[in-house]
Order: C-alpha cells, then sequence, then structure tokens
C-alpha cells in the first residue's frame, strides 16, 4: 500500500516505522518523534506498533529477572510486587513530569505487565478469591470506567492507566466461574478474543490509508463503521491463515523474516524510493509540502521560545526567553494566547512602527485568562499553561502595553473576555483586543485544496468548519465593553466563500495555523480595524 499511494516524505517514515518496529524499538522511535507541530497522528501507519514493542522488551528482561530470583532464592511473589511498585512509582513521577517519557519508556510500563507475573504467581500458589462473583464485578467495573479516564487523558497512565490494569487482574484472579467472567466465555466473545491480535494489527493501518487518499482527520459515522467492518474481516483472515499456520513455523524462519523487514524498512527509509509513479500527484505533493511548512514555520517564524511548552518534546520549560517580554523604545505591544496566536505573530510584528515592540507570551495549547490555582495534581501541561498566563500577566503589569492582543484557536465561549479585559487595564494595559478565529478547515486547507484541482485556490467554501463560524458570529454579537473583537472571518469572508490563499500561499499551513503570507495578511486586518476604532 506504501508503494502505491505515499509520496517519498511519508514512505520514507513508514521505513523507519517499519524497521523500528522490527527491531522491537518502536516506543522509543515514536518517542524521539513527538512535536506538536508535526503531522496528525493517523500519517504514522505503525504507530500502534510501539505497545508491542514494549511488551518485547519486557518479554527479553521478564526471563533473565525469573532466572536472577530463582538462582538467588528470592522470594518470587515478593520480589514481583517490589517490580511492580518501583516501575508504578517512577510512572507516576514521570506523569507529572514528563508524561511522553511515561508513555513511552518500558520502565514505566513495566509495572502494567508485571502485575501479570504477580497474578500468574498467587493462581500458581493456589490463591482461591472468597468473594469470586464480586471481585470479578469491580473487575469490570475499574476497566469499563479505565476506558473514560483514558480518554479523558486524566493523567495517563500514572493514573489513568490503574482501572484497567487492576480491573482485568481482579476478572482473572476471579476465575472462570465467577458471574462477568461467565459473560466473556459465550462463543462470541471467545471469537472477538481469538482475532484481537489480528484485530490490532489491522485497524490503525485502515485509518492510516484513509487518511492518505481521503485527507480524513478522523474517520467518524458512516465512514469508520465500514472501515472497522474491513478490519474485523481482514483479522479473522489472518488468524486462519496466518496467525494459525505461523505457530508451527520454524523459530529460525520468523527470526530471518523479521530481519529481512528491517533491511527492507532501512532501505525505504533512505529516500523514500522517489521514482515510484505516486510521485507524480500534485494534489498529495500539496498536502507532504505544507506538513513540512507548518513543522519549520512552528520552529522558527512562531517564536516557540515564548511559550513554556517545547513544542519539540512537550516538556515543559521552566521561563520563556527574556527577549519575549522586553520593552520597545518608544511603545510596546502584547501577544497573548496559544499556537494561533503565535501564527499570527510574524504579521503583527511587521505591521509595528519603528521603535514599537512585539511582547509575546504564547504557549501551544494555552488559552489566555485568569490563572487557576496551583494544584498537586497537576499534570505538564496544566502547569505550563497557567505559568503561561501568570507570566503574561506579571509582563503586562511590568510593561504596561499600548495594546494587549489575545488570540487562540476556539472554545472562546468559555471566557468572560469583558472580566479579564477588566483586570488587563488595571494592571496598566492601556487597550484591549480580541483578536478572533482565522477559517479553519476540516481536515486541512492543504487536503481540500488538493481535491479542488487548484494548488493555491483563491476562495474555497467546503470543508470549512462552520463551529467556529459559528462562535465568531456569537462573538461579533457581543457588547464588549472594555475591549474591541476584531473579526478575521468577517475580513477574511466576506464576500464569501473565504479566502484561502494568501499571494502565492495558502491562507493556512493546516486547519487553521496560519502561512507566513496568512499571518500578513491577518495582521492587515488587525492594524486597520485597531486604527479605525481608535478614531
Amino acid at each position: 500500500m506504501g508503494w502505491f499511494t505515499l509520496l517519498p516524505v511519508f514512505y520514507a517514515e513508514l521505513g523507519r516505522e517499519t524497521a523500528a518496529s522490527a527491531g522491537f524499538i518502536a516506543n522509543i522511535y515514536f518517542w524521539n518523534e513527538i512535536s506538536y507541530f508535526s503531522p496528525e497522528k493517523l500519517d504514522k501507519a505503525l504507530l500502534h506498533i510501539w505497545s508491542l514493542s514494549v511488551e518485547e522488551q519486557f518479554y527479553l528482561a521478564w526471563p533473565l529477572l525469573l532466572y536472577a530470583l530463582h538462582k538467588w532464592r528470592i522470594d518470587l511473589l515478593r520480589a514481583l510486587i517490589a517490580v511492580a511498585a518501583v516501575s508504578y512509582v517512577y510512572c507516576l513521577y514521570l506523569t507529572f513530569v514528563d508524561p511522553s517519557v511515561a508513555f513511552y519508556s518500558p520502565l514505566s510500563r513495566c509495572w502494567e505487565l508485571a502485575a501479570g507475573g504477580i497474578v500468574a504467581t498467587a493462581v500458581a500458589r493456589g490463591f482461591v478469591p472468597r468473594a469470586a462473583n464480586a471481585l470479578s464485578i469491580l473487575g469490570a467495573v475499574l476497566m469499563i470506567g479505565g476506558l473514560y479516564l483514558a480518554a479523558e487523558n486524566v493523567l495517563f497512565p500514572g493514573l489513568g492507566a490503574v482501572g484497567p490494569v487492576v480491573g482485568t487482574c481482579l476478572v482473572i484472579l476471579a476465575g472462570p466461574h465467577a458471574s462477568f467472567n461467565r459473560l466473556l466465555s459465550v462463543k462470541p466473545a471467545v471469537w472477538v478474543g481469538l482475532i484481537s491480535y489480528p484485530l490490532y494489527l489491522w485497524h490503525w493501518p485502515i485509518l492510516s490509508f484513509s487518511f492518505f487518499e481521503n485527507a480524513l482527520v478522523l474517520p467518524r459515522g458512516i465512514v469508520r463503521v465500514p472501515l472497522m467492518l474491513l478490519a474485523v474481516v481482514l483479522a479473522a483472515l489472518t488468524y486462519i491463515l496466518v496467525e494459525k499456520p505461523m505457530r508451527r513455523l520454524n523459530p529460525l524462519i520468523l527470526i530471518g523474516g523479521m530481519a529481512g523487514l528491517l533491511g527492507i524498512g532501512l532501505a525505504v527509509a533512505a529516500d523514500g524510493v522517489p521514482g515510484r509513479s505516486v510521485t507524480g500527484q500534485a494534489g498529495k505533493r500539496l498536502v507532504a509540502d505544507y506538513s513540512q511548512i507548518l513543522t519549520q514555520d512552528g520552529r522558527t517564524i512562531y517564536r516557540p521560545e515564548c511559550g513554556f511548552l517545547d513544542e519539540e518534546s512537550l516538556t515543559q520549560r521552566r521561563s520563556i526567553e527574556p527577549g519575549c517580554v522586553a520593552a520597545g523604545e518608544r511603545g510596546t505591544h502584547l501577544l497573548w494566547g496559544d499556537s494561533h496566536a503565535q501564527a499570527i505573530s510574524s504579521g503583527l510584528r511587521a505591521q509595528l512602527a519603528p521603535g514599537i515592540a512585539l511582547a509575546q507570551v504564547a504557549t501551544i495549547g494555552c488559552h489566555p485568562g485568569l490563572p487557576h490555582a496551583a494544584s498537586r495534581f497537576e499534570n505538564p501541561f496544566e502547569r505550563a499553561c497557567r505559568r503561561n498566563n501568570e507570566a503574561a500577566l506579571e509582563a503586562i503589569k511590568r510593561l504596561r502595553p499600548d495594546i494587549v492582543f489575545l488570540a487562540q484557536a476556539t472554545q472562546h465561549e468559555r471566557t468572560d473576555w469583558d472580566t479579564l479585559a477588566q483586570h488587563l487595564l488595571s494592571l496598566g494595559a492601556k487597550r484591549v483586543v480580541l483578536i478572533g478565529p482565522v477559517p479553519q478547515w476540516r481536515p486541512s486547507l492543504p487536503a481540500v485544496a488538493a481535491r479542488s484541482g487548484s494548488p493555491i485556490p483563491e476562495r474555497i467554501s467546503t470543508g470549512l468548519d462552520p463551529q467556529v463560524t459559528a462562535t465568531d458570529t456569537l462573538l461579533r454579537q457581543r457588547q464588549f465593553r472594555h475591549l474591541t473583537y476584531i473579526s478575521l472571518i468577517e475580513g477574511l469572508c466576506t464576500p464569501q466563500p473565504c479566502l484561502a490563499s494568501a499571494g502565492n500561499q495558502l491562507l493556512v499551513v493546516d486547519y487553521g495555523h496560519l502561512s507566513r503570507g496568512g499571518a500578513r495578511l491577518a495582521a492587515g486586518i488587525v492594524k486597520k480595524k485597531v486604527e479605525e476604532s481608535a478614531d
């Protein structure tokens, strides 16, 4: 599929993923590939293999540990409980300090697999539950509740993974005759269990290739259902035709096959084999080019050094560069917000008169607002956002800027902007301007443009996110007393349809982050509206 459908930049990525997977280090590879401005996760066809690498690393180390414990005559159950406890404490610590490491590191995920070793040891020693039914029901509740916690990203994996792991252990310990466990023994459930491993292998690549072919960020509803039915069919065939026969193969053949995959992956990773026919497809080249532009601009003109989250590792910074909040000789403006504020920053800087500085406090994913109280259960993202808002208020109080620009991607309805603006004015800001959202396309403007047949269309109406337009309409209807609201959608979408180009560039480089030309165009609208409202 990659040979026939993927451009070299993505095919080379698939080669690296394949090599990392065959080498049992996919988790380490994806850990090093983390970036806020990297393309959508669905562009990584083998992303789901990261967890298999963690398991493979565990399977290599665990027998050695068991052998050592046996050799040294250390009580097995106590030792395994100690190993799991140390791993969990490390995982919990990393969840607060560096969630990415906590997610991918085998040392921080070892406790989840070690829990199975503890259960196996307890069962082997004759453990018999006293209340098997209650144990299995409690386990089921913990597993199902864990789905919600994982979806809400509740300090995962340090706290969010506890429910599924402990719940699974309780269900197993309850034995096959417990009430909930009898439901798991019916034939349809057993059949799902039989194909579960190939189903896991198939589901993500199917979603991934649908993303490449149709630019679907997250296939939903009528698109997702047939794709997942296809995954079930392929999983069943894989179980019958591949998995069962493979169990009888000589292990040396399997090792040779893995070595071959490793070599093929490394060969493809070199340049993505550019001579393939797919390279001539202009639409795919457009999407690939803008994914690279986003990464490049996110590291350069967006001024990431002015935020409290590192865009590469997604770890918290203790401070921002001093130059981010330096005063100008003749005055200062201040930009406060998230990555969408970062994206318009180059345009705002270009509009400034000589001697006027644009201070910037903008952290990816962080909306401007009054900071919440610190909590010991904050994850690094929450701490970074709190620090972002604290630093912005400190800078406003010290710089007393002529204008404070507020900007964010979405969810404007959740903020009481007038109250916030009134507070900023009391700190010394002379004026507060709320910059509305830019038009946003789903899944992305490059993808929509690629389907339109014109690489740089002047205007596009398809693919616009109606929720963003509704937010802008709501903000325009409000009567703000302490700030000026500037609608970029009104400026960019009048007349309809919305502008999609800024000179020889697309207006935005993904779904809504402004390109260099787009930032200049949007900043021109902001400057004109600011001047008009000042008259």
